[in-house]
């Protein structure tokens, strides 16, 4: 893990003991399901929607929907957008960009099978442009004349 990771859980075991939870509230009670708190984080900063679960249209605030008038509550809602199992396929696609091994990024994402690292190390249009633009930089390295052969072995 890298050192922020580190120090942050360094502060959460701090004057616990070795079978208490690592992350927990200011009382020690369990932090419980995170995955509630989350959606609501990436509905309210613009990432994700909650969505009617009787004609699928963004509902309002207020959990109205607009399209059909039904007034739901948060629970009831369907959740659209970023998961937080999302991270976890960003780090892998990041630190492949970043030229890491697949056997040292599967050990730090914690996959067991290249199968199932592939799952999660997508390709897009961005690899792909990255791909070409590395063999023109490497063609047009090649075809300089200090780089040319021919031209080392008459000089």
């Amino acid at each position: 893990m890298c050192q922020e990771v580190f120090d942050l859980l360094s502060m959460c075991v701090q004057g616990k003991q070795p079978n208490d939870l690592a992350i927990t509230r200011a009382d020690g009670s369990p932090a419980g399901d995170f995955r509630r708190a989350w959606r609501s984080l990436c509905v309210d900063a613009g990432l994700s929607r909650w969505l009617c679960r009787a004609c699928g249209s963004d509902v309002d605030p207020d959990y109205k929907c607009p399209e059909c008038s039904k007034k739901w509550k948060r629970e009831q809602l369907r959740y659209s957008g970023l998961l937080i199992h999302d991270l976890r396929r960003t780090a892998v696609c990041n630190l492949r960009r970043l030229g890491f091994a697949e056997k040292t990024i599967m050990e730090i994402s914690g996959h067991q099978t290249a199968y199932i690292f592939r799952r999660y190390d997508i390709q897009d249009e961005r690899d792909l442009a990255e791909v070409a633009s590395a063999l023109d930089r490497k063609r047009e390295t090649n075809l300089k004349p200090e780089n040319d052969l021919r031209e080392k072995s008459h000089s």
